[in-house]
C-alpha cells in the first residue's frame, strides 16, 4: 500500500454538473444527508454533503490519509516543515499531535476509537504495523513482507494476513496465534460471525486434462483454530465482505465476478467488478463495474431484488492507482456510504478536473458534483467540524 497519487492529469468524462451550480432540489437533498465528506488531495478538507467546506486539515501532507473513527475523531499525517506527525482532531474539537512510530501510509481506528492502527514502510523494506492508544503509547508492533488486517468487533485484538502465508490473531492480552493460509487474498474480515479468510488449496480438478489442473481454494468463516464454516470455493485471488449475514465474494483481481452468498442461496451479481461496499444498514451493495476498452466505469447498487445502474464516468488516477489495488483493506477502515444508506460518494475525472460526486440511491437520479478532489470518503454524524 502507498499514499495517494496527486500528480496525474485529469481526463475527460461524460459526467455533467458542477459543485458551483447545484440545483435547488439537489441541494435540498444533499443538505438532508447526515455526516461529512473528507477529501484526500494535497489540501484535504471536510465538507458538508452539500459541498460547503467546513474544515481544512491543517498541515496535511500529500498522502495524508485522513481517516475517521466511528466516535468522531479524525486523524491525518501532518508536517510543520521540519518533521511529520500524526494529527488527531478529537470528537470534541480538541487537537493532539503525536510522533508516529513510522511515517504512516494507512490508518485504521478500532471500532470504539480507543486505539489507532497504522501501517508504514520499515527500514528493511517490510511493512510495519503499530497500534497506539489515544495518548500515543504503542501497545503492539508487528510486520511482514505484506500486511493486511481487521479489528475484532470489541477492539481487543486484530486478525492479520501476514507475508501472504499466515493468518495471525493478535490479542492484546495474550500471545499471538498463527495459522497457515492462502496467499490469494488481502485483508481478512473479523465480523460478529468470526474471522473470514481463504484457506490453502483444497482440491485439484481437471476440466480439460492434466495440463488444465486448477487449484480450488476454500473461503471459511469462524474460528481458524476450531471448526470453521465453509462459505464457498474460489479460483485464484478473492476478496470478501459480509453484512447482515450475507457475504459478497469478488473472485478475480484487479476485476472479477462478484456473487453474494446468503446461507444456501448464491446470487451471481455482476462481472468486471473492481470495488464494492455494503451500505451501513446492510440493505444494499455498491459495486464499481469497469469497461476497460472504453476506460470507463459505472456504479451499480444491488439490493437483493434489483440492480440499479448509474452513469458511466472516468475514475480518477488517484483512485485507480492508490485505493483500488488495496480496496479490500480500505473498505475495512473507510466508507463511501452516507450514514443513512441513501447515497454514496465517489470521484471522477471530468472536463473540469477531478470532482467529488454524491450519488443518490434512486432510479433516474443523477450524481451531484459537490467538491474538487481525487478521492473522498464519508464520515460519521458524531464528528463536529
Amino acid at each position: 500500500m502507498s499514499g495517494p497519487d496527486t500528480t496525474a492529469t485529469p481526463l475527460t468524462s461524460t459526467t455533467t454538473g458542477s459543485a458551483a451550480a447545484i440545483a435547488d432540489a439537489d441541494r435540498a437533498f444533499l443538505e438532508s444527508l447526515p455526516g461529512y465528506i473528507v477529501t484526500y488531495d494535497t489540501s484535504p478538507t471536510v465538507y458538508s454533503p452539500a459541498g460547503v467546506p467546513l474544515l481544512e486539515l491543517a498541515g496535511a501532507i500529500p498522502g495524508a490519509q485522513p481517516t475517521f473513527s466511528g466516535e468522531g475523531s479524525l486523524v491525518w499525517t501532518a508536517s510543520d516543515g521540519v518533521s511529520q506527525f500524526m494529527r488527531i482532531r478529537r470528537a470534541d474539537g480538541t487537537m493532539l499531535d503525536l510522533p508516529p512510530p513510522m511515517i504512516p501510509f494507512y490508518y485504521y481506528w478500532s471500532p470504539d476509537g480507543a486505539y489507532l492502527a497504522l501501517l508504514g514502510n520499515g527500514p528493511g523494506g517490510e511493512i510495519e504495523i503499530a497500534i497506539v492508544d489515544r495518548l500515543g503509547a504503542t501497545i503492539l508492533n508487528d510486520g511482514g513482507t505484506t500486511y493486511f488486517f481487521d479489528w475484532a468487533p470489541d477492539g481487543t485484538a486484530i486478525a492479520a494476513h501476514v507475508s501472504g502465508d499466515t493468518l495471525r490473531i493478535h490479542p492484546f492480552d495474550s500471545d499471538q496465534i498463527d495459522v497457515a493460509v492462502s496467499p490469494n487474498f488481502g485483508s481478512p474480515q473479523w465480523s460478529p460471525d468470526g474471522i473470514t479468510w481463504l484457506a490453502n488449496g483444497a482440491a485439484l480438478s481437471a476440466s480439460v486434462g492434466a495440463s488444465a489442473l486448477q487449484t480450488t481454494q476454500t473461503l471459511f468463516v469462524g474460528d481458524p483454530t476450531g471448526d470453521p464454516t465453509e462459505i464457498t470455493q474460489v479460483n485464484g485471488y478473492a476478496s470478501f465482505a459480509s453484512a447482515s449475514g450475507r457475504v459478497a465474494v469478488l473472485d478475480g483481481l484487479p476485476v472479477g465476478s462478484l456473487r453474494v452468498i446468503d446461507g444456501d442461496t448464491v446470487t451471481e451479481v455482476s462481472q468486471n467488478i473492481g470495488a464494492y461496499q455494503w451500505s451501513p444498514d446492510g440493505s444494499a451493495l455498491a459495486l464499481l463495474q469497469f469497461f476497460p476498452q472504453e476506460e470507463l466505469a459505472r456504479w451499480l447498487v444491488w439490493t437483493g431484488d434489483d440492480t440499479l445502474a448509474f452513469d458511466r464516468f472516468v475514475p480518477t488516477p488517484q483512485f485507480t492507482s492508490t485505493y483500488l489495488p488495496f480496496w479490500d483493506q480500505y473498505i475495512r477502515s473507510q466508507t463511501i456510504w452516507s450514514p443513512d444508506s441513501t447515497a454514496f460518494v465517489y470521484s471522477a475525472a471530468t472536463t473540469r478536473g477531478f470532482e467529488i460526486l454524491v450519488q443518490p440511491i434512486g432510479a433516474g437520479r443523477p450524481a451531484i458534483a459537490v467538491a474538487a478532489a481525487g478521492f473522498a470518503s464519508w464520515g460519521p454524524v458524531s464528528f463536529e467540524p
